[in-house]
């Protein structure tokens, strides 16, 4: 990579060695070099790219451990005998080897190594491989690609960058969960999440959704919230199972291998610092219609008096036109009747992101420590919705023998969040009547003593009082919720090198955390401490801990057996403990308000269904091995092999093998191709992982407590009877692949084929109700999956101030039931609200989306009810995937001189959304879509209402006069005639209104109108960065210093799902990530960021 294309991380990790190559260098003098010993001479030299100096380069005296680096300006200083050889090397470039005859100056060019065959990754188990030699696909993403803007939660930097992987953010923003899915689903009612592995270690991570709308059962957040993305160093996507066989059962789902940075040896001190802002803006809302108000009709209602009045007690939007009349409100004031375009908007506000960053490194020829502290606060679009977090790291390399040297790394993060959002899915069934205005509901939501409401307030529809005003206003400001996660990822280990070409490692770490949740709720009205019938106030605490000790060892074989043949072999074994506790007490009521104490309990504080505590664990164990056999480097065979055990499985099953195989040939090496052709390899794999069961004690878990009259301990039967000789899933997977570099590196090509079956799918099966159960859990079933992913990589322009570069990745996903046992044609996985079905149908891709859809006659057309609306069919039927065909990312890097600019886009194509939001923005009259027939403005017909028979009657004109039998004497403007047949298949001439038509759809909110093909294209970052000169910075006592414009979630570039965010769903895990049912605001950030060194 040119020195015009090199971030400031690689400038801090120069230490390292890089491949062998060609050497240019000037100054040289044709002599002869002597025998006799010499004493050390000071050699001075400069290292230049083809673009300048280079900072930060490797140079050292080659089989000796001295050395020394480039300053700012390439230039170096060291001591050399002559006839030792100098190697001077940086990171992307062709090491340079030159050979010391007694020069007393030299000038070094390094050349870019344009091929990177020799690229070294980081796989399975933390063993390290060339690329060239793997099998399979995988993605590694630097420093620099995952922190281009900087993000609270690393996972949502994942969006695009790497081909078959989807990431999904739900509602909740950086503080909530995220979605990762690799390469589709291969398990019906399993997890999907990808194992994540940090330094070696396997950490926990889970699925993160609103099991509700209350305070207890807000999102957590997944694991990688949990990690310091300023801490990354890289971060590499097993994707296929043959990449991730070696982790075994964990790995049916992909891995994630997270390498922290370390310090870099013989590098001495060095301080890096780092800073960013960015204003996060209230951004996606719902697009609301400002043309009429509040109200059930389009007229005003009048008071006794006369006056036209404004009571706020409906939800809905279909009022009169807001044409700034004078009108008395709920509250004994007159004001306009006027349109509030950003009522909604205002309950919320504008939130920020501040990173800051430091960080200590120090190297010595043996040892390398890097010590960091970050600290991000985060303020989101609630009022006190807030988290902060602190995150210490340490790591170290040291050496302490020429055979033996340990490597230690260790996280500690402490996080603090306040007030979270809850599932506010009633705030989407009852928006805002668009007149109202938001400052009065925040200056009546609490009265003169303190309580919950003024009583002009307390009036207003029920459904926008106890949803937006009680949610969003009063528990935001008046309550506290608390989450607080302490947690510790640590690593260490100790390599020993038996002989030259045999090592072994003994590595031990923990992932260990603690969540301490703290809710405290005042009273919304006046208690008396004695009347246990009124309860106020609540206090609820959960104190949850989970504890993983990993230990492993791994013996490493690695020898050239002769000239073409090299052998690596790998044998270890590894066991992890974990355990869990959880303990929560939540109180009936409070004696005294503000007082949170188990002792101001109002009712028994030990009563029985009030105490809930959680003890579990269980114990995985595996012997693994792995082998390469390399034929003159263009020829490899890779085989692997493990065998686990685990406690979640019955005796009798809980010994279960994977092995795998693959083949590489690079066939650059071996043919004789064009001089264009730099690289070309071909690459197959054949693997088997497994998926154990979803739950620690899903196998003989039958068992719960339960309760009587709140008061005494019951022990019941669960609904499922459990399993008696369940064995794991196993998915069997193929993959091939083809990877091409042209044109001396410029363009680049890396594709895959591969195509998954999950046997033995573990599932829940109906049983008659005699049995006194729902269902047994059995392996029942077989799913399958292929897909095609491809990466192109390009340099369409370099010249010598200028570059762009370009990354397009693209994926293809298709899985589909196989099959079910004998009898069971389908699995219902969900049903949310009643509104749709997802199952899994064999023949059908699962997810499966099936609704209710609008009754159809033969000819296709919508069949009206008596009334003129439309009706919905009695069964569901089939009406998508739930899950995206495609997803594709593209990545632009504009280069001039030191300006550089990055654009990242990426999209989202295929699937199905469920949105409530939708529908009810319809049902209510506040959405945009519901202005169609509200009057002639609108495509509204004229009709008036028999008085007698209440019939409605249409009329020729909109001037027409009321006819005496006009109910109100009105001529109305509001009418619709839907397009459809009655049930004889005559053409519909029944008349409704407005109001009627959106609102007899209230509650069909799965119906086709509100099931959207989930199709998107985003701009998703982009940064204006500056390298400051060198010759500047260094009067500063500065090493280097970048300052960027950031910016991120910058704006749709196409979307097919209106008024809402479509990645903005209930949470990660089962089908909430196709359901949205919130309508928070999700943020559009701007900012800077600056970062430097010294």
């Amino acid at each position: 990579m040119k020195k015009v294309l090199r971030p400031i991380g690689l400038i801090l990790l120069s230490g390292a060695l890089c491949s062998t190559g060609q050497v240019y260098a000037t100054g040289a003098k044709s002599e002869t070099v002597t025998n006799i010993a010499q004493q050390k001479k000071q050699v001075k030299g400069t290292v230049i790219d083809a673009f300048g100096p280079v900072a930060g380069a490797s140079v050292s005296i080659k089989g000796t451990s001295q050395g020394t680096i480039t300053d700012m300006d390439g230039n170096f200083v060291i001591d050399v005998e002559p006839g030792n050889t100098l190697s001077i090397s940086f990171i992307g470039y062709v090491t340079q080897e030159i050979k010391y005859t007694g020069q007393a100056t030299l000038d070094v060019k390094l050349m870019e190594d344009s091929q990177k065959i020799d690229e070294v990754v980081v796989t399975a188990m933390g063993i390290k491989k060339e690329k060239r030699a793997l099998p399979y696909a995988m993605s590694e993403l630097k420093a620099e690609q995952l922190q281009t803007v900087p993000v609270q939660n690393v996972a949502t930097s994942l969006y695009g960058k790497a081909a078959g992987v989807q990431i999904q953010q739900t509602a909740m923003g950086p503080t909530g969960g995220t979605k990762i899915q690799i390469r589709g689903i291969n398990s019906v009612e399993g997890n999907t999440r990808p194992l994540i592995v940090v330094d070696g270690i396997p950490i926990n991570d889970t699925d993160s959704n609103w099991a509700g709308r209350e305070r207890s059962e807000t999102q957590q957040g997944s694991a990688l919230n949990d990690i310091n993305p300023d801490d990354i160093e890289s971060m590499s996507i097993l994707k296929g199972a043959n990449a991730a066989a070696l982790y075994g059962s964990r790995a049916t789902n992909g891995v994630i291998v997270i390498t922290t940075k370390r310090g870099s040896a013989g590098k001495g001190l060095g301080i890096q610092v780092g800073t960013s802002y960015t204003y996060d803006q209230r951004a996606f809302m719902p697009e609301l219609q400002n043309v009429f108000g509040g109200g059930s009709n389009p007229y005003f209602t009048t008071n006794a008096d006369g006056q036209n009045i404004y009571n706020g007690d409906t939800y809905r939007s279909f009022g009169p036109r807001m044409d700034g009349t004078e009108v008395l409100w709920w509250d004994g004031v007159k004001r306009p009747y006027s349109p509030q375009p950003n009522n909604y908007r205002d309950v919320f506000k504008d939130g920020f992101s501040n990173n800051n960053s430091i960080s200590i490194t120090n190297g010595t020829d043996k040892n390398s420590i890097r010590l960091a502290y970050t600290n991000m606060n985060y303020g989101g679009y609630l009022e006190n919705f807030k988290q902060n977090k602190h995150n210490f790291s340490f790591s170290g390399n040291f050496k302490v023998h020429e055979r033996l040297t340990f490597d230690a790394s260790v996280s500690f993060n402490i996080s603090e969040t306040k007030n979270p959002p809850t599932r506010i899915d009633r705030v989407s069934n009852y928006p805002m009547p668009r007149n109202e205005i938001t400052q009065l509901w925040k200056d009546n939501y609490k009265n003169d003593e303190g309580y919950f409401l003024t009583d002009e307030i307390s009036g207003i529809s029920s459904g926008n009082r106890d949803n937006i005003i009680k949610y969003l206003m009063w528990q935001q400001n008046e309550n506290e919720y608390t989450q607080n996660r302490e947690r510790l990822i640590a690593s260490l280990s100790a390599n020993l090198k038996i002989f030259d070409f045999l090592t072994f490692r003994l590595r031990g770490g923990t992932d260990r955390y603690r969540d301490d949740k703290e809710n405290k709720e005042y009273f919304t009205k006046y208690s008396d401490p004695s009347d246990i019938n009124s309860l106020e106030g609540s206090y609820r605490k959960e104190d949850a801990h989970y504890q993983k000790n990993y230990v492993e060892g791994l013996l490493m074989f690695n020898k050239a057996i002769n000239e073409d043949f090299d052998v690596s072999a790998n044998l270890g074994v590894s066991g992890e403990d974990i355990t869990e506790s959880k303990v929560i007490w939540e109180s009936h009521g409070l004696k005294y308000n503000g007082m949170f104490s188990s002792e101001n309990n109002k009712r028994d504080p030990k009563g029985a269904s009030r105490d809930k505590v959680v003890n579990q664990g269980e114990f995985l164990g595996a012997v693994f091995a792995s082998a390469q056999v390399a034929y003159k480097r263009f020829l490899y065979l890779d085989l692997t092999a493990r065998n686990d055990w685990s406690s979640r499985l019955t005796a009798g099953n809980r010994s279960f093998f994977y092995p795998s195989a693959g083949l590489s040939f690079v066939f650059t090496e071996a043919l004789d191709l064009p001089d264009w052709y730099n690289y070309g390899k071909l690459r197959g794999s054949y693997a088997i992982v497994g998926n154990t069961t979803p739950s620690i004690y899903f196998t003989n878990s039958e068992y719960q407590y339960g309760s009587f009259n709140s008061s005494v301990i019951t022990n019941e039967f669960k609904a499922d009877v459990p399993p008696t000789n369940i064995v794991p899933e196993k998915t069997y997977s193929w993959e091939v692949g083809l990877e091409s570099r042209v044109l001396n590196g410029r363009l680049g090509l890396d594709f895959a084929f591969y195509t998954n079956k999950t046997k033995n799918q573990i599932i829940t099966v109906p049983v008659a109700p005699s049995t006194g159960a729902t269902g047994m859990r059995m392996n029942a079933g077989e799913i399958g999956n292929r897909g095609v992913e491809l990466q192109v990589t390009g340099t369409p322009v370099e010249t010598k101030n200028f570059s762009w570069e370009g990354i397009l990745n693209f994926a293809y996903t298709h899985n589909e039931l196989l099959s079910l046992i004998d009898g069971m044609e389908d699995r219902q996985i969900s049903n949310p609200w009643s509104a749709a079905i997802f199952k899994a149908v064999p023949g059908y891709a699962t997810p499966s989306v099936f609704i209710r859809k609008w009754v159809r006659d033969d000819q296709g057309r919508i069949v009206v009810d008596k009334n003129g609306n439309y009706q919905q069919e009695s069964e569901f039927t089939y009406a998508g995937s739930a899950a995206p065909k495609f997803t594709a990312g593209f990545t632009n890097t504009f280069r001039y001189r030191d300006f550089s600019l990055s654009v990242h886009i990426d999209g989202s194509f295929g699937g199905k959304l469920l949105s409530f939001t939708n529908n009810f923005l319809k049902a209510s009259g506040a959405g945009k879509e519901s202005l169609w027939g509200r009057d002639e403005e609108y495509g509204g017909l004229a009709y008036y209402i028999d008085k007698n028979s209440n019939q409605k009657i249409p009329l020729d004109s909109h001037s027409a006069s009321a006819p005496a039998n006009a109910l109100d004497g009105r001529v109305r403007h509001d009418g619709i005639i839907v397009d459809g047949v009655n049930e004889k298949g005559e053409k519909n001439d029944i008349i409704v209104s407005a109001a009627d038509y959106y609102n007899s759809r209230y509650n069909r909110n799965g119906s086709e109108d509100n099931l959207y093909d989930n199709t998107y294209i985003k701009l998703r970052e982009m940064k204006l960065s500056y390298r400051v000169p060198n010759n500047i910075v260094s009067k500063i006592g500065l090493q280097n210093l970048n300052v960027s414009l950031i910016g991120s979630n910058l704006f749709f570039i196409y979307k097919n799902v209106p008024n809402v965010n479509p990645e903005a769903t209930l949470g990660t895990g089962g089908t909430n990530p196709y359901v949205e049912y919130t309508s928070y605001p999700s943020a559009r950030s701007f900012g800077f960021a600056i970062n430097t060194s010294f």
